[in-house]
């Protein structure tokens, strides 16, 4: 069986004009591709190339404002 390595990526150079900040936003979970995070009272998993690098959020117990792409929030079918 093939073993293949994942790289872990904490941030990404996404376009600021493309991203959205979310204010008071928690992570409750993270993994080496996504992290667990609650938005207007419901958790949806955040890939982290979705990630803007200037987020306050990356992993367990972080709370702050999260930067993420457009695309994603669209995909998600989350309202602001």
């Amino acid at each position: 069986m093939e073993t293949r390595e994942w790289k872990t990526r904490t941030a990404v150079e996404l376009d600021r004009d493309e991203c959205i900040k979310i204010k008071n936003v928690r992570c409750y979970a993270e993994t080496g591709k996504a992290i667990l995070v609650k938005i207007n009272g419901e958790k949806h998993w955040m890939p982290l190339s979705q990630i803007h690098e200037d987020s306050e959020v990356f992993s367990i117990g972080d709370t702050g404002s999260l930067i993420v792409s457009t695309w994603i929030l669209e995909q998600k079918g989350i309202e602001l």
